[in-house]
């Protein structure tokens, strides 16, 4: 970890934007304590800076259709313990341009909108999918270095129309669901994506598909991994899952998908091989550390799931780095930390006290994460 001191955040610099600090923590002196007021309060290409909160930040009193940069402070960060920013029902229409990062949100829906970016976010559902896109003209999605978490009954990602949902790009991210203990086959059907055509592309991703407590008398799901959709581009990505008699993983109800350089593995059971040349089938990728509970692997946030030395996946991608969550472009953070924000440790006044209109000094100590 390097540590240093800093004085300001790097953000998008736009003519006459404002950046606004949202807290609802009692006492705060952000600008703001509600994120609808804050949001009201916003002009395009402005930027709102979440902070940690022992409180939920609710987006359900608006839409946002406007171009803004809403930054927290990661979903995993350490630095305040307890803390976390969370914003439950976030809704995107005609916001073209805008980036999310570093949050907790409880259920995205992005629509008639495009060049959206979302990165560093765990995003997980609520009663719908973690992250919806359509079901009008939604185009150029990026998801980027996210944690999607979907749950016994709902697919993490659910594109909710083929024709208008293109250009999707979701990239070096990590998607965990466990469908419960010994559950029923209609629970078992869902899975990570739903829907999809030509223009999505899965890139450098992990998934864990795990029942804590396999069932052995379950039939064969028939969408573990994807619902829906035809000629998606799946490739370098690893697949994992402990569902019993379970035996494929590229069962979708278009054709045309193409599967190239991933790993399929399943601690007790073969898996049919992928239907394209290259893939790494039934290999085990072997991560370099991971929490389990009688095996099964936990998906939480301070796992490491960078590859050992002598795994086949190491070098083995189609851009010859790794396959997996650490390879390919992208700075993948399992807390959710920008590569480009630093971290805030501390932040500690100099001067005791200060006269009327006086300048307060103060020492802000930050860090870089360094995986």
């Amino acid at each position: 970890m390097k540590r240093f001191l800093i004085v300001f955040y790097l953000l998008p610099l736009f003519t006459d934007a404002k950046t606004l600090t949202v807290d609802n923590s009692p006492g705060s002196s952000a600008h703001y304590s509600d994120l609808t007021v804050a949001y009201t309060a916003a002009s395009n290409g402005d930027t709102l800076i979440i902070q940690p909160s022992f409180t939920t930040y609710s987006a359900s009193g608006f839409t946002m259709q406007k171009r803004l940069f809403i930054y927290g402070p990661g979903y995993g960060q350490q630095y305040a313990p307890g803390k976390s920013a969370v914003i439950s029902a976030l809704k995107m229409e005609n916001a073209a341009g805008s980036i999310i990062q570093g949050l907790y949100i409880i259920g995205l829906n992005i629509n008639n909108t495009n060049r959206i970016i979302v990165k560093d976010c765990y995003l997980i559902g609520a009663g719908s999918g973690a992250i919806r896109l359509g079901p009008n003209s939604t185009t150029n999605i990026s998801i980027k270095g996210c944690h999607l978490q979907g749950d016994y009954s709902q697919h993490a990602f659910e594109i909710l129309n083929n024709l208008n949902v293109n250009d999707v790009f979701i990239e070096n991210c990590l998607f965990y669901r466990n469908p419960g203990c010994n559950t029923a086959l209609g629970y078992r059907n869902f899975g990570f994506v739903s829907g999809g055509n030509s223009t999505v592309n899965i890139n450098h991703c992990v998934f864990f598909n795990v029942e804590c407590s396999p069932c052995n008398s379950c039939s064969n799901s028939t969408a573990p991994f994807f619902h829906g959709g035809s000629n998606a581009v799946v490739e370098n990505n690893i697949f994992y899952t402990n569902l019993k008699r379970f035996s494929r993983l590229d069962t979708l109800t278009g054709a045309g998908s193409v599967f190239r350089r991933n790993i399929t593995f399943h601690p007790s059971d073969s898996l049919i091989a992928l239907r394209d040349t290259g893939n790494l089938n039934n290999i085990d990728p072997r991560f370099t550390e991971i929490a389990a509970t009688n095996g099964v692997p936990s998906g939480g946030t301070t796992d490491n799931y960078r590859l050992k030395s002598g795994s086949a996946g190491r070098n083995a991608a189609t851009d010859a780095t790794d396959i997996g969550i650490y390879g390919g472009v992208y700075e993948f953070s399992n807390r959710g930390y920008s590569s480009s924000l630093p971290i805030i440790l501390e932040v500690t006044p100099l001067n005791r006290s200060v006269r009327q209109n006086g300048v307060i000094r103060v020492r802000v100590r930050a860090t870089t994460e360094n995986q």
